[in-house]
């Protein structure tokens, strides 16, 4: 089954790359509508664009944080690949590690910090522990417009009796700029 034939519900282990190739609008396509049409229409294209170092970082972050038994299946860690031989080797590699995010290994140890504060946060790091499924997609048919819909959020956590009764979405952010102005600019 491919991202197209998803039908509506939720989704567990759908990688990044696949969800942008479902065929629904999603929060930031609804950002470009409220811009124009032409945006929007621009926002539905799929693009293979590479992404850039900080969506890489990012990605390798929930992979850390949420998923840390996955890491090794969800990210690889470019070796320094100098000197002769170098520009096959780099190929050989990312033929073999071309389904996985790469970063360097200083975004490598970047990530293992970052990682760390997350997991061992008093709220957040329970939270991320508890009983859960992380990256989940869920596509649904709007009500109101009947346009398809969909979302992905990074972890849904089960239910936990008497603390939290309905369970919660979360949604993990890494910000340069961690400010409430900053924040809210990128929601």
């Amino acid at each position: 089954m491919t991202a197209f034939d998803l039908p509506d519900g939720l989704h567990a282990n759908v990688l990044f790359e696949d969800y942008l190739k479902i065929p629904a609008i999603n929060q930031s396509a609804g950002k470009e509508a409220e811009r124009s049409m032409e945006h929007l229409a621009e926002a539905l294209k799929f693009s293979e664009s590479e992404p850039t170092p900080s969506m890489r970082l990012g990605t390798a972050l929930h992979a850390m944080a949420l998923e840390p038994k996955r890491f090794n299946d969800l990210v690889a860690i470019s070796p320094d690949f100098k000197g002769e031989g170098s520009v096959k080797a780099r190929k050989e590699w990312r033929a073999v590690n071309r389904r996985k995010t790469p970063i360097d290994a200083e975004q490598y140890e970047a990530v293992k910090v970052m990682a760390g504060r997350v997991r061992t946060h008093a709220t957040l790091g329970a939270l991320v522990q508890a009983e859960g499924t992380s990256e989940v997609v869920g596509i649904w048919r709007c009500p109101k417009t009947g346009l398809r819909c969909k979302m992905r959020v990074d972890r849904l956590v089960a239910p936990i009796k008497g603390v939290l009764e309905h369970g919660c979405l979360l949604d993990l952010k890494a910000m340069a700029d961690g400010s409430v102005s900053a924040f809210s600019r990128s929601i």
